[in-house]
């Protein structure tokens, strides 16, 4: 076992940012839903089609910013259904993401929704919750101007490029804090 000097706890603290790259966490996104205070039957089939798209951008945004490795969450499309056959909305449910993370052996489970408040105004969200205990561990949320393919295209791209860069700059904090050594003790 190596001594722990100053300039072996700069080489270990060097090496984290590897260490973390290689050993992303697992985490299954199920799907966003809709909240519309004004539901109209011909705006569903769209509105449905666009909740698909940027579910699939999430994912791929997920993996491709490598911010989490995504697993499929087709074993447990059982328990999601059951999920979303027993809440108003899998966001707010009290306890019914624990099978569906014990079923896929993840401990985060990303739920997304989109409010429409109006034809004009509408957010994305997601939450990543702790399977087991239900806690968000990360909310993030992007209005929208505009209810059209577009619009949804480019909020879920400023999400994820956001979530991206928040997340550098954590670890960057995390790493320079944890390496400054105060100029009187290097004298």
């Amino acid at each position: 076992m190596l001594p722990i000097d100053r300039r072996n706890l700069l080489c270990l603290l060097a090496a984290a940012p590897m260490v973390r790259a290689q050993a992303l966490e697992s985490i299954a996104v199920i799907g966003f839903e809709l909240i519309d205070d004004h539901p109209d039957p011909a705006r569903d089939a769209t509105m449905r089609r666009r909740l698909a798209a940027i579910h699939v951008q999430l994912e791929q945004g997920l993996t491709e910013r490598g911010l989490y490795r995504v697993i499929d969450t087709a074993p447990a499309k059982e328990q999601i259904d059951a999920a979303r056959a027993a809440n108003a909305f899998v966001h707010e449910c009290n306890g019914c993401l624990a099978p569906i993370g014990q079923r896929l052996g993840t401990r985060l489970v990303a739920v997304g929704w989109v409010q429409r408040v109006s034809e004009l105004i509408l957010n994305i969200n997601v939450a990543v919750k702790d399977a087991a205990s239900g806690a968000d561990v990360l909310t993030k949320s992007v209005d929208l101007r505009g209810n059209n393919d577009e619009s949804f295209v480019r909020g879920m791209n400023f999400m994820l490029r956001d979530w991206a860069e928040r997340r550098a700059r954590n670890q960057t904090i995390s790493s320079s804090a944890l390496s400054f050594v105060p100029s009187w003790r290097s004298r």
